[in-house]
């Protein structure tokens, strides 16, 4: 590691970094999830509300609209991975439905044949929890079980 690049660790601080790293650790325990996730939640509820006050205000409410976030998954064990993090938001109040691979395709037509698992969460499904997030298509192309890449199934028709 470089001395001088832009992260470099001087051996001296470490006395001073340990107790900040045992803490970064433990905060990623899944015993913390629930609080971590109470905390986001408090943040993140209103943003997509706000988000649509702004794009009106800019005379483009069109840019936004609900829609259905779906999380696809190309294996099982990728599929089963997910469900810690699909129990944690059932928990705070997201309805997800689990999807076998005729119901992931026929809400997604487009994707490819060997996504065969999926979870969603759509505004049709009752949830006191949050409103759909901004949709992303990065689920496309790796499955990925993060919110920035929930994929909708209505994409706009015109950007």
């Amino acid at each position: 590691m470089d001395p001088e690049g832009p992260l470099s660790i001087r051996w001296s601080y470490l006395p001073r970094l340990v107790p900040w790293l045992a803490r970064y650790v433990h905060a990623g325990y899944f015993q913390d999830v629930d609080h971590t996730a109470r905390a986001l939640q408090v943040l993140c509820d209103p943003t997509v509300e706000l988000f649509k006050k702004l794009v009106e205000e800019a005379g483009r409410p069109d840019l936004v609209r609900d829609s259905d976030y779906i999380w696809a998954y190309r294996t099982e064990k990728g599929f089963r991975d997910a469900r810690p993090d699909v129990e944690a938001r059932r928990r705070h109040g997201v309805h997800i439905a689990e999807l076998d691979a005729v119901e992931l395709h026929e809400r997604e037509p487009a994707l490819a044949a060997d996504f065969r698992w999926g979870y969603i969460s759509s505004p049709s499904i009752p949830r006191t929890w949050s409103k759909p997030w901004p949709t992303f298509s990065g689920a496309r192309a790796g499955g990925s079980r993060w919110p920035m890449c929930a994929m909708s199934t209505s994409p706009p028709t015109e950007w």
